[in-house]
């Protein structure tokens, strides 16, 4: 809502990317505060970051405030079906023309997420990044440079959830807490759950809700 306000009215009424970096940002200084505050979170001690992948900038929110001096460990991005994040973290190849599958989180039905060249553009530069929509007009697969892949991998964790899973995890929140989750938050707290699994560590983890629970 902010964002659209920032934006201004008219037809075009639509969250720039810039705008929900920058909310989403403030809201992680925000909300780490309040663990502070909290005694959940200590001097020194970082926390987690987790997102959906689809709108990129959600991954970005996280990746940038830790360059801005937030204390976050990693940041999770988490796919559903639609696993280009994951590809290029693990096999160093984003194929640009890929076709989106449908599933029951619209809003992650994205092949190529919107605005993953902001990360391209963070790890390799302007040159980098004029390779990668080189090959995203062209329906190239990319294929970043070593450095560059490696300075992705720093600190940014992908994982896949699928629908069962994301369904299966909403039932089991609801019943053991009594909390219900959207599931764009199911699926970020399932991967948030795989990425400790694989050994991420067990930090306090925070998950900014963009979708009210459907019921």
């Amino acid at each position: 809502m902010l964002a659209r306000l920032i934006r201004g009215g008219g037809p075009e009424n639509i969250p720039g990317e810039w705008p929900a970096v920058a909310i989403r940002g403030a809201l992680l200084f925000a909300c780490t505060g309040e663990l502070f505050r909290a005694g959940m979170v200590h001097p020194g001690k970082s926390v987690d970051f987790a997102a959906v992948c689809g709108d990129f900038s959600g991954v970005m929110s996280g990746w940038y405030a830790r360059a801005w001096g937030l204390p976050v460990g990693n940041v999770v991005c988490v796919c559903n079906e639609n696993n280009g994040m994951w590809e290029l973290l693990h096999h160093g190849e984003l194929k640009t023309d890929a076709v989106a599958i449908s599933t029951g989180t619209p809003a992650a039905d994205i092949a190529i997420p919107a605005g993953v060249e902001r990360l391209v553009s963070f790890c390799g530069g302007l040159e980098e990044t004029s390779r990668f929509l080189n090959d995203f007009r062209c329906g190239k697969t990319y294929v970043p440079g070593a450095d560059v892949l490696a300075d992705m991998r720093k600190g940014l964790c992908v994982s896949v959830i699928g629908t069962q899973r994301m369904i299966n995890t909403k039932e089991g929140v609801k019943r053991a807490i009594g909390y219900s989750l959207s599931s764009y938050d199911a699926l970020c707290y399932a991967g948030v759950q795989d990425f400790r699994a694989r050994g991420g560590g067990n930090r306090p983890c925070i998950i900014l809700s963009q979708f009210a629970p459907e019921e």
